[in-house]
């Protein structure tokens, strides 16, 4: 009786342990992927600039402005 229960958690325990390690390797793949953490990860401030203004974080006239900053 008592094999069989230790079995039982060795597998749980196996199977969280894999669970852990391709979870972890998809957050990873995910950051390093994105440009987190890679190479490309070096956008322009006018590339976040025109983000905002996408995401609707800013307005227009905001948008403008910063924008003109930028040029100067």
């Amino acid at each position: 009786m008592m094999m069989g229960f230790g079995l039982i958690v060795l597998l749980l325990l196996g199977g969280l342990l894999v669970a852990f390690l391709f979870g972890g390797s998809g957050l990873l793949r995910r950051f390093v992927g994105s440009g987190v953490f890679g190479a490309g990860s070096e956008r322009t401030l006018r590339q976040v600039l025109d983000e905002r203004l996408a995401r609707g974080e800013i307005g227009l006239e905001e948008y403008e402005a910063l924008r003109a900053t930028l040029q100067e």
